[in-house]
């Protein structure tokens, strides 16, 4: 399943500019696709992007480590 960066943000709960700025920012972050004039992830790279978040530190939030990366 594909999703725009509306749907991106909504999964995550964060806002547009900052799927955009985590794009660029943070590493590992998933690349989308560009479909015509359309800009799509896929639903399983997030996820999978959010489990490897959840695995580098069970003691670490998945928030500090965000903007650890993202600084």
């Amino acid at each position: 399943m594909l999703l725009s960066d509306i749907e991106v943000a909504q999964l995550l709960s964060v806002s547009r500019t900052t799927v955009w700025r985590w794009l660029k920012d943070i590493e590992g972050f998933p690349e989308p696709l560009k479909i015509g004039g359309a800009t799509r992830w896929r639903r399983a790279d997030v996820a999978q992007f959010v489990s490897n978040l959840a695995t580098i530190d069970r003691q670490d939030d998945v928030e500090d480590y965000i903007k650890r990366v993202a600084e």
